[in-house]
């Protein structure tokens, strides 16, 4: 329960700069994991057939409901 704490706080506080998008990209890397994690959803589809070489496509960014 503290973690979803810390990145609703976190999320939120970007949400209200005057430039949200800017002040991802200068947060650090673990304040923009944890603000994605409370936005975005990562799922790996499977594999269509046993032996198909690795593919960024295979992952899909699902909004978080």
């Amino acid at each position: 329960m503290a973690k979803t704490l810390l990145r609703c706080s976190v999320s939120s506080e970007m949400l209200r700069a005057a430039d949200p998008g800017a002040a991802f990209l200068e947060a650090a890397v673990d304040v923009q994991r944890a603000v994605l994690a409370t936005v975005l959803r990562v799922e790996v589809v499977p594999q269509a057939r046993r032996g198909t070489v690795w593919s960024p496509a295979r992952l899909r960014m699902v909004p978080v409901t």
